[in-house]
């Protein structure tokens, strides 16, 4: 999978701030088709954090989209750190 995610000809991606894994959609824009299952070895996927993405957002008083929203959401540095600054390692 680590491989397939640096491979430009393979169609997967990882939406580091959601912690989601897709299919791209070739249409142009970002859209993918959120897998739950390695395509190769069938081993499941962390699970998205969407949710709680947006409910970090949401407590902040902002929506997304909203360009006041802290750069760290924009990747998985929101995530990796627990409480106290420690990483989080559970899925």
């Amino acid at each position: 999978m680590r491989r397939a995610l640096k491979d430009p000809e393979t169609p997967v991606i990882l939406s580091a701030k959601l912690r989601e894994y897709g299919i791209q959609v070739n249409d142009g824009g970002t859209s993918y088709l959120q897998i739950f299952h390695c395509p190769w070895s069938g081993h499941e996927l962390p699970k998205s954090l969407r949710r709680e993405w947006l409910a970090n957002i949401r407590r902040l008083g902002l929506e997304p989209g909203d360009k006041r929203i802290p750069e760290e959401y924009s990747d998985e540095r929101w995530y990796l750190k627990g409480p106290r600054g420690r990483r989080r390692t559970s899925k």
